[in-house]
């Protein structure tokens, strides 16, 4: 996927979302006209996300997100903004 979508027909859709959740075996998609939005992205079963790939079935979504607003891009503005941590001394300490 290089976008996020809301399916609208599923057919034995099957999702290997290891790059976005970790889990290790793909995820059966399914319609689901409302998804409770606290749900974490991996619990949702009518959304598909950018860096997801399709292992089985086939579906028909709707693009929600692209580029940047995509829950992957998401993440990546979240670690581009992480800074390494200080050194454990102070500028008083001999190095």
């Amino acid at each position: 996927m290089v976008a996020d979508a809301r399916l609208v027909e599923a057919d034995g859709l099957a999702v290997d979302q290891a790059a976005l959740t970790g889990e290790s075996l793909p995820v059966s998609k399914t319609l689901a006209s409302q998804v409770d939005p606290q749900l974490p992205l991996g619990d949702r079963p009518n959304m598909v996300y950018r860096g997801t790939l399709v292992t089985g079935g086939q579906g028909l979504g709707v693009v929600v997100a692209t580029g940047s607003a995509t829950a992957m891009g998401e993440i990546q503005s979240l670690v581009r903004q992480t800074r390494p941590p200080s050194p454990p001394w102070n500028s008083n300490w001999p190095r």
